[in-house]
């Protein structure tokens, strides 16, 4: 009895889990949004967002948290300098689930732990909107995002938005999530791309 409660309630996980991924919706057009997650990458994944944030009104993108890798010492500074004068927005370092030049067998070795630290802080914030372009760290966020959005019946809209340095291939994160955003917006800025991935959307160069 037991075990067939235990895989039935595995079942209804996973099927609600296919539901959520798979399911077609449009989009909607986000006007006004009180709960925005933004992660930050580093070097030029960090600059290309700010500039990306900055044509947002951020009275009506409210309570903006940020997610760091734990690693990037020079990226909380320039987001602090970005929302100078505001304070409804807080930093959050992540683990890093890979460093650069770092094996595979030790990158998973890793991942629990990113996994689990992204899903607490995504958990905290309850994020209406999630914004990237395209660093690792996103990838246990939108995972994470997109099970506590099945688990717990509540809609979140991802926007994922390859860097621009991407003209003829997505980057290795764009290739994890390209299928898993089924239902999201899953944007590009180079025509090419959209050849090789039908269904990403061309939106032009934004910066």
């Amino acid at each position: 009895m037991i075990l067939l409660l235990f895989v039935s309630c595995v079942f209804l996980v996973l099927l609600r889990l296919t539901f959520t991924i798979f399911l077609r919706f449009s989009p909607e057009k986000l006007k006004c949004v009180d709960g925005v997650a933004v992660v930050i990458g580093s070097g030029g994944h960090t600059a290309e967002m700010l500039r990306m944030l900055s044509r947002l009104d951020p009275a009506k993108f409210r309570r903006r948290v940020y997610l760091i890798a734990d690693s990037d010492t020079s990226s909380p500074a320039k987001v602090l300098a970005f929302e100078s004068g505001r304070e409804d927005f807080q930093i959050q370092l992540v683990p890093r689930m890979r460093v650069p030049l770092q094996s595979w067998t030790s990158a998973l070795l890793r991942a629990p732990r990113a996994f689990a630290v992204c899903l607490k802080v995504v958990l905290d914030a309850r994020p209406k909107l999630v914004l990237c372009n395209g660093p690792g760290t996103c990838v246990p966020v939108i995972v994470a995002a997109i099970l506590l959005e099945a688990l717990l019946f509540r809609k979140t809209q991802i926007v994922f938005i390859e860097s621009i340095c991407r003209v003829q291939t997505l980057s290795l994160s764009g290739r994890l999530l390209y299928y898993l955003l089924w239902r999201h917006q899953f944007l590009v800025q180079w025509p090419e791309l959209v050849l090789k991935y039908p269904r990403a959307t061309y939106i032009g160069q934004l910066v």
